[in-house]
């Protein structure tokens, strides 16, 4: 955050804090060995800078349960994988991108080309995508939602006790998408109008059916 001074003739000087975004994300993708192959993907989107920071956002607010190679579920990804694919090239997890307009041939010619490893996609509702399978398996995972137009609440009880943390990003409805428990904040670094985000665990997920919306 930045102060700026303002200063009035009449009134002497008046300090107000004006909160500016930082190019923080932004420089470390531009500067990253990925950029060249997540560019392909990214650059169809309306606003590229927005999609580079919103998905590297959730890569940085997880980072201390990235120690170990762990599964991804990224939930609400969009047509093009956007965020599974970044996580794809900028840590060591497998991920699974899941929306249901994935466009399976933009993401297939794309991970053919690059010779993407650890990323698939499901093409469906989260609804209609298997997420006990990972309860039953023993298998740990981190869940992005990003964008997701999803119950963030509904889909962590499904996953049962085989989530480690959630990363959540509101965009229009911030009482669903941002779940329950856990400190909202704001990221500045991330190049969108709304930048609320929550890293939820389960030590402080409520899990309660309604979330009232934030103000």
């Amino acid at each position: 955050m930045t102060a700026l001074s303002i200063t009035s003739q009449s009134s002497g000087e008046m300090h107000v804090r004006v909160p500016i975004p930082r190019l923080t994300y932004l420089k470390q993708i531009m500067r990253s060995d990925s950029f060249d192959a997540l560019w392909p993907l990214f650059k169809m989107a309306n606003d590229p800078c927005k999609e580079f920071t919103e998905s590297y956002a959730a890569m940085h607010h997880l980072r201390a349960w990235q120690r170990t190679p762990i599964t991804v579920l990224h939930i609400g990804d969009g047509a093009h994988a956007r965020t599974a694919a970044l996580f794809s090239f900028m840590t060591k997890h497998w991920n699974v991108s899941i929306d249901p307009v994935a466009d399976e041939a933009i993401i297939g010619n794309w991970s053919r080309q690059y010779a993407v490893e650890r990323l698939a996609w499901f093409r469906g509702r989260v609804e209609d995508y298997p997420l006990e399978q990972w309860g039953a398996s023993g298998r740990r995972v981190l869940v992005t939602f990003v964008h997701a137009h999803v119950d963030v609440d509904a889909v962590l009880r499904r996953l049962g006790g085989s989530w480690v943390a959630a990363y959540t990003n509101a965009c229009c409805e911030p009482g669903r998408q941002l779940g329950s428990g856990g400190i909202v904040r704001e990221d500045w670094a991330i190049l969108s109008p709304e930048r609320r985000v929550k890293v939820l665990t389960p030590f402080d997920w409520t899990g309660n059916e309604q979330v009232p919306e934030a103000s």
